[in-house]
């Protein structure tokens, strides 16, 4: 066997007589002779593995770009299919207005003009909170947005064109809506005030002419025809009906919180100056109020045994001009008893002379009785007692139609008023406090009646809370 001449001799034939290697195999130890007789690899020596293959021939770097590329498309797919479900595609492109500044010459050394280059900067940039064009130095910008569009709502001659429409429709509440958008430096704000105070004024007059006599509708009122004043403050037509409107609502408010002095002396001046004009002039329910409140007068008087003082009270009050005195015809007539009983006791006893039986009247015939047919209310809440609430209805004969011109009363305790029917049957009693109320037909043009049959309905005296008692007629 043949061995390396680089080791001496003794030492190769040592490793041929154990059976080893050659000096270029050189052994770890002796266990590796054992490896080397059993055709095994010897442990000590390290044997590098041959190159391996991924199966089809795919190298491992090719491999890995291919999975980098397909997560790579994954991603990207995703975020294009979020970005369509949230429609950032659809949403609009700012727009902006590029204005290039005007170049500046100047000459150069040859004579020769050549434009200054401007650098462009384009901007998707807010609104501008200054005047467009216009910087503080007065240079004017690169760039600035495009000026914002006038919305059609807000100028001022749509508006006054809108309100101008309404007007001539009769339309007052569109009116104003539409005319108090102007302000006095607007161009038609001259052309507008006319229209306004026409508009104030009719409404005001509408509310006057309802059958709501409640504070809220006395407030509205006074505060529409303050607005008519306040645009022309020497409109003589505008005056008059400020004045009655705020002497009526300050008789209202005292009536409701029961001071019965305050609100004769305001009600009985808005009373008389409203007849000084025209005698069978109305405003609203001023004479029945002040009805009710010269009776109470009376009455606190008669408790305090002043008779002479509720006398004239009561003789006041059966002056006015309300349907029904039957409340004050017997206040009166308790009132002269009361006298004629004092002074009976303070002279001395007469003897009475026979009193002639009167003959008796003939009795009327009558052809006609009226009823409650219908009575709804809702349910009275525990609220506070306002003096708004109404009572509406309407009065039928006995085919059905609608009576003109019947008298309805509503009484409760000492407090009385009344209405008419409108063309069509139609009443409503307002203003009317948390009570029980008895509503009766006492008269109707041409029907002469034998029985009226009342019907009682419980009022909160909210201004929302509205009963109905409807009536028809029936023969005897």
């Amino acid at each position: 066997m043949s061995y390396n001449s680089d080791y001496p001799d003794n030492e190769a034939d040592n490793y041929r007589e154990r059976g080893g290697r050659t000096p270029g195999n050189y052994p770890l130890n002796d266990s590796e002779d054992f490896y080397h007789e059993k055709g095994m690899p010897p442990t000590g020596y390290y044997t590098p593995p041959p190159p391996r293959r991924n199966p089809g021939g795919v190298s491992t770097g090719l491999l890995v770009s291919l999975i980098v590329i397909v997560v790579f498309l994954a991603i990207t797919l995703a975020v294009l299919v979020t970005l369509l479900v949230t429609g950032f595609f659809n949403a609009p492109v700012p727009k902006t207005v590029v204005i290039f500044a005007t170049p500046t010459i100047e000459p150069t050394t040859a004579s020769v003009f050549v434009p200054r280059p401007t650098n462009t900067v384009t901007a998707f940039t807010p609104i501008p909170t200054s005047t467009p064009g216009v910087t503080a130095n007065n240079t004017p910008p690169l760039i600035t947005t495009a000026p914002a569009t006038t919305n059609a709502s807000n100028d001022p001659d749509t508006i006054f064109n809108a309100g101008n429409v309404a007007f001539n429709a009769g339309k007052w509440d569109e009116v104003v809506a539409n005319l108090e958008k102007l302000s006095p430096n607007d161009g038609p704000y001259a052309a507008a005030k006319p229209l306004l105070v026409k508009s104030y004024v009719n409404l005001a007059q509408a509310l006057i002419d309802s059958q709501d006599n409640s504070q809220d509708n006395a407030k509205r009122t006074l505060d529409l025809i303050n607005k008519a004043l306040n645009l022309e403050p020497n409109n003589p037509d505008i005056i008059g009906p400020k004045d009655k409107a705020d002497t009526y609502l300050k008789g209202r408010v005292a009536f409701d919180s029961r001071q019965w002095q305050e609100a004769s002396n305001s009600l009985n001046a808005l009373y008389s100056n409203i007849k000084a004009v025209n005698s069978s002039a109305k405003y609203r329910d001023t004479a029945e109020l002040l009805y009710n409140s010269l009776i109470q007068l009376g009455d606190v008087q008669v408790s305090q045994n002043q008779l002479e003082a509720a006398k004239s009270k009561y003789q006041l009050a059966q002056s006015l001009d309300v349907a029904d005195k039957t409340i004050v015809v017997s206040r009166l007539a308790d009132v002269e008893q009361r006298q004629n009983q004092t002074q009976t006791a303070a002279r001395p006893t007469a003897t009475p002379r026979p009193t002639p039986t009167p003959a008796p009247s003939p009795t009327p015939s009558c052809r006609s009785n009226f009823f409650a047919f219908n009575v709804a209310q809702p349910t009275v809440p525990n609220v506070p007692d306002k003096g708004s609430s109404s009572v509406e209805g309407r009065v039928l004969n006995k085919a059905k139609q609608p009576i003109a011109g019947a008298v309805i009363r509503a009484t409760s305790g000492t407090f009385t008023f009344t209405t008419t029917t409108d063309s069509v049957g139609n009443y409503k009693v307002g203003g009317l406090g948390r009570a029980r109320w008895e509503i009766v037909v006492l008269s109707a043009p041409g029907y002469a009646i034998c029985t009226s049959l009342s019907a009682g309905v419980n009022l909160s005296g909210e201004s929302t809370f509205i009963a109905r008692v409807e009536f028809v007629e029936s023969v005897p």
